[in-house]
């Protein structure tokens, strides 16, 4: 009798295991796909995340052909394979102007300067808001660079 009640509590707990297993799945998956929530304190006065975040004009993919349209290859790089991404920060303004751009991951010195002279050359964006006011957004992009030489 007692091999029978060992052998019902490990079936109830390798039960529980795996309901509680396909429960913390579940939530995962909810709570990835939820927007961030809103940042109430600003570094610096600057957000990392607001109710509503700037935006390109003509949205994320007008963005890139822009800067696909005005790369120009580093003479420096001519010859040479260059591949991979390059993250550059930049500030929104509320006024909507690009402010405060830097390289947070290099891929060559030419290739960052060139992607700091376009992202700094960008026109107005829409200005990210909070609590319906304009503010200064911390904003992050990766450019792939894909060139052969």
């Amino acid at each position: 009798m007692n091999i029978i009640k060992v052998i019902s509590l490990l079936a109830h707990l390798i039960f529980s295991i795996s309901y509680i297993q396909a429960q913390t799945k579940g939530r995962r998956a909810v709570d990835a796909t939820k927007e961030a929530a809103p940042q109430t304190e600003p570094d610096n006065g600057i957000y990392t995340s607001v109710e509503k975040m700037p935006a390109y004009p003509g949205g994320e993919e007008a963005m890139l052909k822009f800067i696909s349209d005005n790369f120009v290859f580093p003479v420096e790089e001519s010859g040479r394979t260059v591949e991979g991404p390059v993250t550059i920060e930049f500030i929104i303004t509320p006024e909507g102007k690009v402010a405060s751009a830097q390289v947070a991951k290099s891929l060559s010195a030419g290739i960052d300067a060139e992607l700091l002279r376009i992202v700094n050359s960008m026109p107005l964006w829409q200005p990210g808001q909070h609590k319906g006011k304009k503010v200064s957004v911390r904003y992050t992009l990766v450019y792939d660079v894909k060139s052969h030489g």
